[in-house]
């Protein structure tokens, strides 16, 4: 989709300018994600979030070794429930209710830290969701897949004004793949096949 110069708009809040270029604008996106995500089925809040966390393990950029490290543990634990979401049956996730009751307790320290990251940030919400049912943790992970986006190639340029940003492909693409996954998951009621064919496709 080809965007209209950002220049031909003038004095114009950011919302206006994105939707008047074409794009979509980040907080009315998240927002009906929230109205829909509230009516839908428990497997179908879960999957959605754990599908947004992969999106922003996937773009979040080069990091500390304890963010490193806390990736890749949530990681760990976002396929648990990945392979209990395709399941038909019940299926163990180990210790996850445990990894969640300590980041809920708070700390401090670096490791703590960590856990603020986009990334982790997006799975201990998407593993959440799917503990507890908790309506509000898939938006939550889709915030954070959001946040994650917005920070593609930070370090090569310098922000520009905010709907510039919003405009910027791995924003937009986000934010249509969210619609079009959320449509899917919805209008099938995330059966184990579907769950396959977006783990699939992360």
């Amino acid at each position: 989709m080809r965007f209209r110069h950002l220049a031909s708009f003038r004095r114009t809040e950011p919302r206006d300018v994105v939707r008047q270029a074409g794009g979509l604008w980040f907080v009315d996106v998240l927002e009906h994600i929230d109205e829909r995500l509230r009516g839908a089925a428990p497997n179908v809040r879960a999957t959605f979030a754990v599908w947004c966390a992969e999106q922003a393990l996937t773009v979040s950029c080069e990091a500390l070794p304890e963010v490193h490290a806390a990736r890749e543990y949530w990681r760990s634990a976002l396929a648990q429930v990945w392979d209990a979401l395709q399941s038909t049956r019940d299926h163990p996730i180990g210790d996850l209710a445990a990894a969640v009751d300590r980041v809920n307790q708070g700390g401090s320290g670096p490791e703590w830290d960590a856990l603020d990251e986009d990334g982790v940030a997006a799975c201990i919400y998407a593993v959440r969701s799917f503990l507890s049912s908790d309506p509000t943790a898939p938006r939550w992970a889709a915030q954070r897949a959001v946040d994650a986006a917005f920070t593609v190639d930070v370090q090569s340029r310098h922000f520009g004004d905010l709907a510039e940003e919003a405009l910027r492909p791995p924003v937009q693409q986000l934010l249509r793949a969210m619609d079009g996954t959320l449509d899917l998951l919805v209008a099938t009621g995330a059966p184990p096949d579907v769950v396959s064919q977006l783990r699939g496709s992360r």
